[in-house]
């Protein structure tokens, strides 16, 4: 029997803190949930930079400290390639912002919140892709 290898395309999420130990969450337009800041890593980035550049594209924000690696999660999503797809990893970060920083919001996202961590517990759903209780225990 040969097995079938999945193929995995791997991004970075953003779990942010402001000084008032908030969280920041994002809405974007084509879905009805909530979403932490981030999105795919691209060729020749490394992981560090990738969050810094989506974080930067969906919410304006550029001072991100102490950023930490907290884990890898696989999402259900499949991202159609030429003759099959390839699965969806997350590595999930958490950082802090130390200085007040306006969002700015991509146009791709049309809401944000900053929410204490027990609110953001509460905002996922059956269909929010990435904000999802296999997650929701990194936010602490």
């Amino acid at each position: 029997m040969v097995s079938k290898e999945q193929l995995y395309h791997i991004g970075v999420k953003a779990i942010i803190r402001n000084p008032q130990n908030k969280i920041l969450v994002i809405k974007r337009v084509d879905r009805d949930s909530w979403d932490l800041p981030g999105g795919r890593i691209q060729e020749d980035e490394n992981v560090y930079d990738a969050l810094r550049r989506e974080v930067k594209e969906e919410t304006g924000l550029v001072q991100l400290e102490n950023i930490t690696a907290r884990g890898l999660f696989l999402t259900k999503i499949k991202i159609p390639l030429k003759n099959h797809s390839a699965g969806l990893l997350f590595y999930y970060h958490t950082c802090l912002i130390i200085k007040e920083q306006s969002v700015i919001l991509s146009p791709e996202h049309n809401d944000f919140l900053w929410v204490e961590i027990e609110k953001a517990k509460t905002l996922h759903s059956d269909d929010s892709i990435f904000f999802s209780e296999q997650n929701i225990a990194l936010l602490g």
